[in-house]
């Protein structure tokens, strides 16, 4: 069953914030007691500037697979064979190891990968993390054409919440997305964790850089995760 409900934040959010305010922004994270980030280096400056910080005992998780001439929402499949070989995964992850405190649990993810483009990949992945390179590997998928046959390899998944059915078995910390821009309220916040019974944690991801919202979505998660314990 599941053991932990937590929230952390999308780091698309950094970059919607003006690039003054972006630390200031971060740091106001901290303090209402967000310790998990997602980032990317194709994100831009979100990567950079969470590194900034020089942020102590966080979750950190960076992905890869996209390029910065190429439509996040529409990319090719080919992108694994071309531009994003399985040749330079292991340079990138280096780069963000390089980037943050020894304290920072950092996971890199292959980001929206399809079957039979990504097998060196996943083998490249793994060699870092047993050389210590990184903590945690897995992979992020925002459609059911991205969700992977086998996630044997995966300490983690990070996945749009209408995708629960296909992670039911999935035994490491599963990352929801999406769950805010559609309205979910608590309890159905509460519903997508008792869809993943197996996970060890589940995380949903705060999709904000608005204050106001970003409180209501750890007030919403604080109380999905009471709901979800009064009825397991």
């Amino acid at each position: 069953m599941t053991s932990t409900v937590s929230h952390g934040l999308g780091g698309t959010n950094i970059l919607a914030v003006p690039s003054f305010l972006r630390v200031l922004f971060l740091t106001g994270c901290r303090v209402v007691g967000i310790k998990q980030f997602d980032t990317a280096k194709y994100y831009g400056a979100s990567e950079a500037t969470l590194a900034s910080l020089n942020l102590r005992k966080i979750k950190v998780t960076s992905k890869w697979g996209v390029s910065l001439e190429t439509d996040p929402k529409n990319p090719a499949a080919a992108r694994w064979m071309g531009e994003f070989s399985a040749d330079r995964l292991r340079s990138e992850v280096q780069s963000s190891t390089d980037m943050f405190h020894a304290s920072v649990d950092l996971g890199f993810a292959l980001h929206r990968p399809k079957d039979n483009f990504v097998d060196k990949h996943i083998e490249v992945l793994m060699r870092c993390k047993a050389d210590g390179l990184v903590n945690r590997i897995g992979y992020s998928c925002d459609n059911a054409d991205e969700v992977l046959q086998d996630s044997s390899w995966c300490d983690f998944v990070i996945m749009h919440h209408s995708l629960v059915d296909f992670f039911s078995k999935f035994q490491g910390q599963i990352l929801v997305h999406g769950a805010f821009r559609a309205g979910l309220n608590h309890l159905e916040l509460a519903d997508v964790v008792l869809a993943l019974p197996q996970s060890n944690e589940v995380t949903f991801l705060l999709g904000t850089r608005r204050p106001w919202r970003l409180l209501l979505g750890i007030r919403n998660v604080r109380a999905a995760a009471t709901s979800f314990k009064s009825s397991s």
